[in-house]
C-alpha cells in the first residue's frame, strides 16, 4: 500500500516517505486499539460477521484474473 500510494503521488510522498509512513502507522494503531478494550470482543464478532465474504472475495479474484486475460498482461513476454 505505502508503495502503491508514493508510485502515485511521487511529488508528494518520496519527499516525506518517512512521515507519510508514521502518520499510516499512527492511523492503523487508533483504528485497531478499539479492539483491545473490554468491548473489543464484541467488535471483532461484529466484523467477523459481517465483513467480507469469502464468496465476495472470490468474485474479485475471478475478475482480476478475467481483466489480466483481457489486457494480455498475464501473457509471458515475447523476445
Amino acid at each position: 500500500m505505502i508503495t502503491g500510494l508514493c508510485d502515485n503521488y511521487p511529488n508528494l510522498l518520496r519527499r516525506h516517505r518517512e512521515i507519510f509512513v508514521a502518520i499510516l502507522i499512527i492511523f492503523i494503531y487508533l483504528c485497531a486499539l478499539p479492539t483491545t478494550t473490554f468491548g473489543g470482543n464484541y467488535l471483532i464478532t461484529l466484523l467477523d460477521t459481517h465483513g467480507t465474504a469469502l464468496s465476495v472475495l472470490f468474485v474479485v479474484f475471478i475478475e482480476t484474473i478475467a481483466i489480466c486475460w483481457f489486457y494480455g498482461k498475464c501473457q509471458p513476454q515475447q523476445l
